[in-house]
């Protein structure tokens, strides 16, 4: 135990390795977390799809300094989503929030859901530069990288769409929308 005391001081010369073992160690436990969420049919929830995302959105969205306004309805209607269709549109989110922290300067980010049947509308906004400042930064991959590529893809595997753009007040918007039918299975 002393060793690994004197190992985690700041100074140690062994403090960084100690921190990419701490990092991958987190990242590895986020890891299982989701998949055992997504597998598990007791989370088959609109309910539960929301707080999962947004408990995942504040906490890291905090670490990089950038507040998290949530506007999602009080209620939510009893939608069964199953768990492909959760896995993809949390990945979907995930890679808008993540492009935030990344790219785009932001102070503050809007996560809003909509349910108007047979639709369910995610909405992930920024305050940040906008997409032509933060490509200007990566010329190499031009306007839209692998994670908004693969964002549109998840989404039209699950029959919706997702849109990046610019929003009025400046920032980014991603617009995620998919048709559920009753008992959230995916609509034509």
């Amino acid at each position: 135990m002393s060793l690994l005391t004197q190992a985690s001081s700041p100074l140690s010369p062994e403090a960084p390795k100690l921190e990419r073992i701490y990092e991958t160690a987190r990242e590895i436990t986020r890891s299982l977390d989701q998949i055992v969420w997504a597998v598990n049919p007791q989370y088959d929830s609109l309910e539960s799809f929301v707080g999962y995302l947004t408990d995942f959105a504040q906490p890291f969205l905090g670490l990089a300094r950038v507040r998290c306004r949530l506007d999602i309805p009080a209620v939510l209607p009893p939608i069964v989503l199953s768990g492909e269709t959760r896995h993809q549109l949390f990945l979907c989110c995930r890679e808008a929030l993540n492009n935030v922290v990344k790219h785009a300067r932001a102070t503050e980010v809007t996560v809003r859901l909509a349910w108007t049947a047979p639709r369910l509308r995610i909405v992930i906004a920024d305050d940040g530069r906008g997409l032509a400042a933060a490509a200007a930064d990566t010329p190499e991959r031009g306007r839209s990288g692998h994670g908004l590529a693969n964002l549109r893809e998840r989404m039209a595997r699950l029959g919706g769409s997702g849109t990046v753009g610019p929003a009025a007040e400046g920032g980014t918007v991603v617009t995620l929308v998919v048709a559920l039918a009753g008992d959230g299975t995916l609509s034509p």
